[in-house]
């Protein structure tokens, strides 16, 4: 064996000791990492790093997991697990590390400690664990949007938030009925029109948003629990200072009960898809 041939060997070993292997768990309900695959991967993949992408079951995309409305949000956990059980076996894979977004952390929350492999690192972007102030606080955005034109909606919005219990009851399901006719309510979640448009473009076809799978996995959601997750790295939390929806306020508490250490991370000048908003600042943290 030659050098040339020697230190090529030696170095694509070096490179791949080092290098991680990301599950990226997306935000929702009702969602998918389409986005995602189009403005990360291929940045995250430069330095020798691997991002696999997990969408939810959808009838919208019959190719993938088979969606169950009566089992909806066990079956996006199932799916979720099964998905990264599949990536470390078809890549003779020793440890996996976790990107999750917003509704993602909950996901992720609820199958981590099943899965049989090391996790190396968890990263939750605006976490979503405690998710009732998270999913109110949506519903409170479309009460302002509605307020500037639509009064009456408005006022029936938010007497129903007024009769919302700690699950998703009926309240909260016609609530949200009412809150996705609200045609800006996306906007919120961004600080500029730029990332906004860039993000949703890829929303068309089988991935645009499942307003079934939403109303799915809302309606079968168990009452918020959560164990100690098998996990004794430092978990990294990032924040978009401006996310109306996650709040670390509402969010740190739950965090630090099932991660023996958290790192938190605000980002300025950004909102809910800190991520992509900030996505250099974002792959900073990765390294």
């Amino acid at each position: 064996m030659n050098k040339l041939l020697l230190v090529f060997v030696f170095t694509t070993l070096s490179l791949n000791s080092w290098a991680k292997s990301y599950i990226y768990l997306h935000g929702g309900p009702g969602m998918n990492s389409n986005p995602e695959f189009n403005i990360i991967k291929n940045k995250i993949e430069l330095n020798g790093d691997k991002i696999f992408f997990w969408n939810e079951p959808s009838s919208l995309r019959p190719q993938g997991d088979t969606y169950s409305d009566a089992f909806a949000f066990e079956a996006s956990v199932k799916s979720a697990l099964n998905f990264t059980s599949e990536v470390v076996s078809k890549n003779d894979l020793v440890k996996v590390s976790f990107i999750a977004h917003s509704y993602g952390s909950i996901i992720a929350a609820n199958m981590i400690n099943s899965l049989e492999i090391e996790v190396e690192d968890i990263i939750f972007i605006s976490p979503a664990l405690n998710y009732l102030p998270a999913f109110k606080n949506i519903l409170n955005l479309a009460v302002g949007d509605f307020s500037k034109e639509d009064k009456a909606k408005a006022l029936e919005l938010k007497n129903l938030i007024g009769l919302m219990g700690n699950t998703f009851d009926d309240n909260w399901l016609k609530a949200f009925s009412i809150a996705l006719t609200d045609k800006v309510l996306m906007t919120h979640y961004f600080t500029n029109t730029d990332s906004f448009l860039n993000y949703f473009q890829y929303f068309v076809g089988q991935f645009q948003f499942d307003v079934p799978a939403f109303f799915g996995v809302l309606k079968t959601m168990p009452q918020q629990s959560y164990t100690r997750l098998n996990y004794t790295g430092k978990a990294k939390l990032i924040f978009g200072k401006q996310d109306p929806v996650s709040k670390v306020s509402e969010q740190l508490e739950v965090s630090t009960k099932i991660f023996k250490d958290v790192e938190v991370d605000i980002f300025d000048r950004a909102g809910h898809f800190a991520h992509i908003e900030r996505l250099d600042k974002f792959l900073f943290t990765l390294k």
